[in-house]
């Protein structure tokens, strides 16, 4: 009888742990403009929403933050757009008007971290999430003109251009690479840089050399 009792406990004990335990979640990418965001808190998610550090995401949109010690606000504008998170809250101000978040904001290794998607959004930036690739895409609202032609990369942009839709690098003098629609491009500073993120080399340009 003490036997079928103490099976009974462990099993319902594990009912009660499994679903606390979650497995290890895979590392998220973020570009934005198809630059990779560089952090030094990896962003993280939880109840399918993308947690962000604050510095690093703000300084890559171009928006001033400012941090309140005393009562764990983020406040960040662009000059036109405000926004206001509170660690710890799930209700958060854009332009003064009150937003439910799905996740608040919290503290991870002594940073803020903030939900990507509401962030970005409130400042008109676009975000698309790749599943398979496990990886953010952030394009801000300055569009280019349509009809108007790619510019040859600058040495700040990278060494290859990448194809977020077929997952694919090029030189930028690549045939394939002048089809690349300007939201779609991506850019790398090296081939190890380009494959880590999922990308192939094209079978065109890069094995010819």
């Amino acid at each position: 009888m003490k036997r079928i009792l103490s099976v009974i406990f462990l099993v319902l004990t594990m009912i009660v742990i499994y679903p606390l335990i979650t497995p290890a979640q895979e590392p998220v990418s973020v570009f934005v403009n198809g630059f990779a965001l560089e952090s030094d808190v990896l962003p993280i998610i939880q109840n399918g929403r993308t947690l962000i550090a604050t510095q690093a995401i703000a300084e890559a949109m171009d928006i001033d933050i400012s941090w309140d010690d005393q009562t764990r606000t983020v406040n960040a504008t662009d000059g036109v757009t405000t926004v206001c998170l509170q660690i710890d809250n799930c209700t958060a101000y854009h332009n003064n008007n009150a937003v439910i978040l799905d996740v608040a904001p919290q503290i991870v290794n002594g940073h803020s971290l903030i939900p990507l998607r509401f962030f970005a959004e409130a400042f008109n930036y676009q975000v698309n999430w790749d599943s398979t690739l496990h990886r953010v895409s952030i394009l801000s609202p300055i569009m280019k003109p349509a009809g108007s032609p790619s510019p040859l990369p600058a040495a700040s942009q990278g060494k290859y251009v990448g194809d977020m839709d077929a997952h694919k690098y090029h030189l930028p003098d690549c045939i394939n690479a002048k089809e690349i629609e300007w939201a779609k491009e991506i850019w790398f500073k090296s081939e190890i840089e380009a494959e880590e993120a999922g990308f192939m080399p094209c079978g065109l340009c890069i094995s010819a050399r």
